[in-house]
This record gives C-alpha cells, structure tokens and sequence, in this order.
C-alpha cells in the first residue's frame, strides 16, 4: 500500500509539548486500517474517572450457570476434573441453549441478490467456571490453566467435522461487553467460513512476511519502543499495547514462540499464555475495567499455506469497555479510522504506575 507523502514541519515550530500532544495517524499492519491517536484528549491525571461502572448483580440463586443441568441446560460434552464426578465439575463444556449455529443438516448453498446464503451450520459452546463471584482475573493461575486446557480439548473435538474452517473463542465479562449473565464463561462459535478479520490478517501478514522475511508479531517484540509498550514479559508469552491500538487500553497477549494455531500451542506455551493473560486482567480488573472482551485469533483449520505457517502469528487481544470513550460515533462509523485518545506506551505507564 502506498503510504501518503509527509511533509517535515521545521523543528523550530514544534514545542516539546506540542510533538507529545500531537495527533498521529498510524497504520495497523494486520488489520490495514488506519488508527487516529488524539492525546490531546487525554489527562493523566483524570485517567480513571471514566472506566468506574457499577458491578452487574445477579444473585446465585437465579444464575442458570450455577447448577446449569438444573436450569434446563444439555448434559456437559465434558468437564474437568475428568476424573471427577460432574457434581464436582470446576469447568463445564456445553452446547448453548440459544445456539447461534447448530450442526444441523439443511438447505445448501444458494446465491441470492447477489450474496452468498448457507445454512446455519456449526457450533456455539459454553466454557462454564463454576465460582459465581469470579472473573478470570480473580481466579487462580492453575483454574484458568484448567479453562484452557478445556478450550484446546473443545477445539480438538470440532476440529474432526471436516466442514468446520473456523472456531471463534472469546469472553464478553460485563455489561458494557455486551455479557447478559454475570456469571463468568466463555463462549466458542465454531464456522463453516473464515472470518473476514482473519482472513485480511493472514494477506496482511504474508504482505509483511514477503518485504521484511520475518512474521511481523515476532518483530512486534523486539520493535523500537517496544519496551515502553511492554506490561508483562517471561520466557513463553509477553502482554504489550500494540503500537497501533485501536482502544484505550488494548492489550495483547502474544506467545513468543512463533506458531500460527492456537490449538497446537504446547503446554510450556500455554501455561506461559495463561500467565501472562491471567496478569493482563487481573491489572485491568485492579484498575476499575471489570468491563472488557477478549478473543483469540487463529489460523483456519484448513488451507493454510506453508508461506502463511510462517507468516502468522496466533494470539489474544483484550478490549476495555467504558461508558463515555472507545464508543463507535459518526467518524468511525463513517471512515472505519478508529479514534484513540491514549498512546499505547502511556496506556502502559498508566498501568504499571499503579500495578500491584
């Protein structure tokens, strides 16, 4: 893509104040859209008078995920511990009761007014944890190894219907991230498509592969300033503001092992994942953002090319949810330019100058 011509101000123009308040357009490599950065917009010193909502209240007694068999759920595809009886499940997989997809056979591909029509196949699953008060962020280290060693084993299960391309794992934890019951869990929507997301990253990666010969997360790491971008770092995983956020807030979760599937990740790298995603909330939820979505991307199941092996870079993206900024208006809306006022290395300042 053509970069557009920028002009160099003379520098006797520029105050110190002026360059750190200036507005920048960035481009996001993955994605190939543009990220506006106002900080102008942004007080440090108000920083957090925005993101205090008050706590969804769902009491136990009415929750149908604290005895889901009982509120009229589908028996569990499983549970862990395995070695368990279910009534002493910590971690349910099951079938959503409002599906939006089923594995149900019906009418095949139509073409109509000019759009592609399928039929609803596939699979919505639940990953139930049974503490009702929890969030991941709350929960130990070892519960939320267990939750994902539940969604590897899912994952593995749904990848056998060879008709699926695409398993999108995610967690809606709030109301403001669009959760309609307090009760902590994850959802799993697997497709018969590959999402469009995915799809432009994996062009936008292999784009980067071909000009730079490395995968460009992998160089994401080690890029200028990275440091400043950096809340978490070991051995398996690191959690940074990407350089081109497109949310107040936005983290990332990236193993440092470069692979492009999440469901071939070993289990140093997963327990290492864990960690660092498990630090991530838990800094957000210290800091008042008990409202947030996470989701993992992936690389299809099928088709993927030996170039895009190389080239793709699997890994989770957490999005704090506020009240009153990070909400789509007219310009957004209208150019598809997401508007940040909070520059990543100091979404990450603000983070680590309060992180217990």
């Amino acid at each position: 893509m053509q970069q557009p011509h920028r002009q160099q101000p003379h520098p006797n123009n520029i105050s110190a104040r002026h360059l750190h308040s200036a507005s920048r357009l960035r481009y996001d490599v993955l994605s190939g859209e543009w990220v506006l950065f106002v900080p102008k917009r942004f007080d440090p010193a108000k920083s957090y008078d925005f993101v205090t909502v008050p706590p969804q209240k769902v009491s136990a007694t009415t929750c149908p995920f604290d005895d889901p068999q009982a509120a009229g759920n589908k028996a569990p595809h499983f549970w862990l511990p395995a070695n368990q009886p279910l009534s002493q499940w910590r971690v349910q997989v099951l079938e959503n009761k409002f599906p939006a997809l089923e594995p149900l056979e019906a009418a095949g591909y139509s073409y109509v007014a000019g759009a592609d029509d399928l039929p609803g196949y596939g699979y919505h699953d639940l990953l139930i944890m049974r503490d009702h008060k929890k969030t991941l962020g709350s929960y130990s280290e070892e519960r939320v190894g267990e939750v994902f060693e539940a969604i590897q084993q899912r994952v593995h299960d749904v990848m056998r219907d060879t008709r699926i391309y695409y398993s999108a794992l995610f967690q809606n934890q709030g109301p403001l991230a669009g959760a309609s019951i307090a009760h902590s869990h994850l959802q799993m929507i697997s497709l018969p498509v590959v999402p469009r997301h995915i799809r432009h990253e994996l062009l936008h990666a292999a784009s980067f592969y071909t000009k730079h010969h490395a995968c460009f997360l992998c160089h994401e790491q080690t890029a200028h300033h990275a440091a400043a971008r950096t809340l978490y770092r070991d051995a398996h995983a690191i959690v940074s503001a990407s350089y081109t956020s497109r949310e107040p807030f936005e983290l990332m979760v990236i193993p440092r092992v470069h692979s492009a599937s999440f469901e071939t990740a070993s289990p140093d790298v997963m327990h290492g994942v864990v960690r660092a995603l498990h630090d991530a909330l838990h800094t957000l939820e210290e800091h008042g953002m008990t409202d947030y979505n996470w989701y993992v991307h992936t690389a299809p199941f099928h088709g993927l090319r030996s170039t895009q092996q190389r080239s793709y870079h699997w890994y989770i993206r957490i999005v704090p949810r506020f009240t009153r900024i990070g909400v789509d208006a007219g310009f957004e809306l209208g150019t598809g330019i997401q508007e940040n006022p909070i520059l990543p290395q100091d979404a990450i300042a603000a983070l680590k100058a309060h992180k217990s």
